[in-house]
C-alpha cells in the first residue's frame, strides 16, 4: 500500500474466503505514528501465503466515542462471526499521551458489517495494569471458555511507567466480562520488560503462546520470537527449538535481518501445516510477511 506503513495482523477463514485483518497508518506521520493514526483494514486472498488485496478499512473508528485510533488486530472466527480483538487509544495529542491511553477492545463482524463493539474490554483498576493494556490475543478452549492474554503496564515514573508483563483473563463469552488473574503469566522472568506481543492458540496439551523475547533470555537474541506451552494456563514452559531469530530467508536465497520482527500470528491450514505472519520493519519501510511452517501440536 503506497503511502502507508503496514504492520501486524491476523488471518481467518470467513464464509466468503480468507480475510486478513491488519493495521496500517500513513507514512507521513513517521513510524511512531502507529499509536496516534493507526487503522485496521481488511484484505482478501485465495491462499494463506497471499497475495493479499486490500478491501478497505474495517468499520470501527466512530463506533465507540472513546476511540481515536485502533491497531493490533487479532481475529478469531466463532459460530459464524469474526471477533477482532484490538488495541485502541483515546488520545491523539502526542506519542506518550496516546501510548498511555491504550486499552484492549473487541469488535464483532459478519463479513464487513460491524455487529458489536466492546471498548474498553479490560479494566485498569489493578496496579499491574494501571497505566495501559494492549496487544490482546484470545482463544476458546474445548470446554467453551475464552482465554485472553494481553500486555499490561504498571504505574511508574512517567511517561514510560512501570513493569511490563503479560496478563491473562477468562470469560464464558468472547464479549466478557473477563475474570482477570491476579498474577501475570511468565512472571518468573524477573526483568521489567521480558516479553510482549503474545499470541495464544490451542493445542493438544492445552495451549501454546508465542511472544517476542525482549531481552533474549530464552531465544539468545533480543527480539526473537519464542514459544511457551501450558497444560493449565498457569505454568508455562519454553518449547525446545521453537523460535524465530529475526533473520529472513527470501525465496531468491538472500538473507536479511530487519530492525524489528514481531506481532506473531499463526494460521493453521491442513493438519501439520500453517502460515506464520510476522511484521517486519526496515529503516524506511515495513511489511507483513507470511511464512509456511510445520506444526507439531494438534487440536
Amino acid at each position: 500500500m503506497d503511502g502507508w506503513f503496514v504492520w501486524g495482523g491476523g488471518l481467518v477463514k470467513e464464509p466468503d474466503g480468507l480475510t486478513l485483518y491488519f493495521e496500517c497508518w500513513p507514512t507521513d506521520v513517521t513510524f511512531r505514528g502507529w499509536v496516534t493514526h493507526g487503522r485496521i483494514w481488511r484484505a482478501k486472498a485465495e491462499t494463506a501465503l497471499g497475495p493479499f488485496h486490500p478491501a478497505g478499512e474495517a468499520t470501527l473508528l466512530g463506533a465507540a466515542k472513546e476511540l481515536s485510533s485502533a491497531f493490533n488486530p487479532m481475529p478469531v472466527v466463532f459460530e459464524g462471526r469474526t471477533y477482532v480483538f484490538f488495541t485502541g487509544t483515546s488520545s491523539s495529542e502526542d506519542y506518550w499521551s496516546a501510548r498511555n491511553s491504550q486499552r484492549v477492545g473487541v469488535a464483532v463482524y459478519k463479513g464487513a458489517e460491524l455487529l458489536d463493539i466492546r471498548y474498553p474490554l479490560i479494566d485498569v483498576a489493578d496496579p499491574a495494569r494501571a497505566l495501559m493494556t494492549s496487544n490482546p490475543s484470545a482463544m476458546v478452549t474445548r470446554d467453551g471458555e475464552w482465554v485472553l492474554v494481553f500486555k499490561q503496564v504498571a504505574d511508574g515514573e512517567p511517561p514510560v511507567g512501570g513493569r511490563v508483563s503479560i496478563g491473562i483473563a477468562r470469560a464464558s463469552s468472547p464479549l466478557g466480562p473477563y475474570r482477570i488473574e491476579a498474577k501475570p503469566i511468565l512472571g518468573r522472568y524477573g526483568n521489567n520488560f521480558a516479553f510482549e506481543d503474545p499470541f495464544i492458540f490451542a493445542d493438544g496439551k492445552g495451549a501454546s503462546l508465542l511472544v517476542k523475547d525482549m531481552t533474549g533470555e530464552i531465544s539468545g537474541r533480543k527480539g526473537g520470537i519464542v514459544q511457551f506451552s501450558s497444560d493449565d494456563f498457569n505454568d508455562w514452559r519454553p518449547a525446545a527449538g521453537a523460535m524465530v531469530n529475526r533473520e529472513i530467508h527470501w525465496r531468491n536465497g538472500d538473507r536479511e535481518t530487519p530492525e524489528r520482527l514481531e506481532r506473531p500470528f499463526l494460521f493453521r491450514n491442513a493438519p501439520g501445516t500453517g502460515v506464520l505472519l510476522l511484521a517486519a520493519k526496515w529503516a524506511d519501510r515495513s511489511a507483513l510477511l507470511p511464512s509456511p511452517v510445520s506444526i507439531t501440536c494438534v487440536d
